[in-house]
């Protein structure tokens, strides 16, 4: 059934990538956040993986039409040469990657993991180079990030109803892995978010974005967009921004998520910092930042007073999913711990990586005790993306991103000097980077996010004057 269910997706998917790619771009975009809509058949697959899969390859072939020639990408040079680099070291490791039991399936064995791994490496940036290609001109962006924006809403809204109904009659409509075991995937099993605290059962809301904590950093990454954009422009009313905040908020807070906690902190701090930087006004006053804080943190501040005075230990129950968290090792996450330490017992592999896909392989006798009990023999990977970055394509790997990132937002920020409507895509871009390094959970939104600022760099360019096939591919 699973197979079955995957070919249905591609099939649609694939047909509407052929009439209206823009349209196939847009439904992957959505569906960037809905991490819950998998099926594991020996390697797990997303909704948005097989949304996303159709396009490239109907991409690839429309490429193939006589006197086809390639449209100019923004920082196309440096994107390339990442790509290529990450394929070519990784290619060449696989003859010296050592050969261990890795999981039940035979795909995530060594060798199989690390040729799989290097076609998901470009697979996974595709929206770098989908969307310059696909998207032309602010106002289709600007739909993007809206349409990005309702999937949230729509996910929070059935996550509420979720709740709604556990807290109703006790049953949890969307456990993580359920649809993956309907649809007959072969590792999947039954997850709950819910924990004990003192005398009461807590739940913890999901959705349709896999585990709880995903949700979380999505919303939160959403908050994040908000902020930038009130801070960088008064393009759109406050109190609506306010009341979407707000929205996000509370279902993030429903979600209990540690890291989503810890993404808002380190993506709100990046924020004043890089308007600073990029010599970015805020278009808000001292006074109407304070006055929107207090009244969004006021009834939150009085719900909480409320609840400690009817006996709900709500102070000690957030203390418990944030402060009493961090241990000795600070907030750094488990397999990263062990990757880290790999690394610093052998400073070559920092430098250079140790293949798409191989960290596990050369990391689990770092693993602590207490995690080897339950990840030693299984595939895992950095927690935060600087850490998986490194340890996959070293230093160099690092280098090359930042510079191709870094350099599409010096010309966005060049070309955006005098554009008020599009000035919060500075802010927003530098945000989501920043986001990005801390945690892989938002890879689908930060390769889309460099797709977007070469789009907006294409948009203030001069036109070249292609030939007729590929004003077709363009146009389409």
């Amino acid at each position: 059934m699973a197979f079955a269910a995957i070919f249905v997706v591609v099939a649609i998917m694939a047909w509407l990538s052929a009439i209206n790619p823009r349209a196939a771009l847009l439904t992957a975009i959505f569906l960037i956040p809905w991490g819950g809509l998998d099926v594991d058949v020996g390697l797990r697959i997303t909704a948005f993986q097989l949304a996303l899969a159709p396009l490239c390859l109907v991409t690839l072939l429309r490429t193939t039409q006589p006197g086809w020639t390639p449209p100019r990408i923004a920082a196309g040079g440096l994107l390339l040469a990442m790509i290529l680099h990450g394929m070519v070291w990784s290619l060449l490791q696989i003859g010296f990657i050592p050969i261990v039991q890795v999981g039940d399936s035979a795909l995530r064995g060594p060798t199989a993991r690390a040729s799989i791994q290097v076609a998901l490496f470009v697979f996974n940036l595709s929206p770098a180079i989908l969307v310059p290609l696909l998207l032309r001109g602010d106002a289709q962006l600007r739909q993007a990030l809206r349409l990005y924006m309702v999937s949230l809403i729509v996910l929070a809204l059935i996550g509420w109803l979720q709740i709604a109904s556990w807290y109703g009659i006790g049953f949890n409509p969307i456990p993580v892995g359920a649809l993956s075991i309907a649809l007959g995937g072969t590792d999947a099993y039954i997850r709950e978010g819910q924990f004990l605290f003192d005398t009461l059962n807590i739940y913890r809301m999901n959705s349709f974005a896999g585990e709880p904590r995903n949700l979380g950093t999505a919303l939160v990454l959403g908050m994040l967009f908000i902020q930038a954009i009130a801070l960088a422009t008064r393009t759109i009313p406050a109190w609506r921004l306010a009341i979407l905040w707000a929205f996000f908020l509370a279902s993030t807070a429903a979600t209990f998520s540690t890291s989503a906690a810890l993404t808002w902190v380190i993506g709100t701090a990046s924020l004043l910092p890089v308007m600073w930087v990029f010599g970015i006004r805020v278009q808000r006053s001292s006074a109407s930042i304070v006055a929107g804080l207090l009244v969004l943190v006021l009834p939150i501040g009085l719900g909480i007073v409320a609840a400690e005075a009817a006996g709900v230990p709500v102070l000690n129950l957030i203390a418990e999913r944030t402060l009493d968290r961090i241990d000795s090792n600070g907030a750094v996450e488990d397999f990263d711990l062990a990757i880290t330490d790999y690394l610093r017992a052998h400073p070559v592999a920092a430098l250079t990586g140790t293949g798409l896909g191989n960290a596990h392989l050369y990391a689990t006798p770092y693993l602590d005790p207490v995690f080897a009990a339950y990840a030693e023999g299984q595939v895992f990977t950095g927690k935060t993306s600087v850490v998986r970055i490194v340890s996959e394509l070293g230093f160099i790997g690092l280098a090359l991103f930042l510079a191709w990132y870094l350099w599409l937002v010096i010309r966005v920020r060049a070309f955006t000097i005098a554009d008020s409507q599009m000035i919060a895509a500075v802010p927003i871009a530098m945000m989501t980077l920043a986001v990005f390094l801390a945690t892989n959970q938002v890879a689908g939104e930060a390769w889309t996010m460099g797709g977007a600022l070469a789009a907006l760099i294409a948009a203030r360019q001069p036109a070249r004057h292609p030939s007729r096939p590929a004003a077709r591919v363009l146009a389409a």
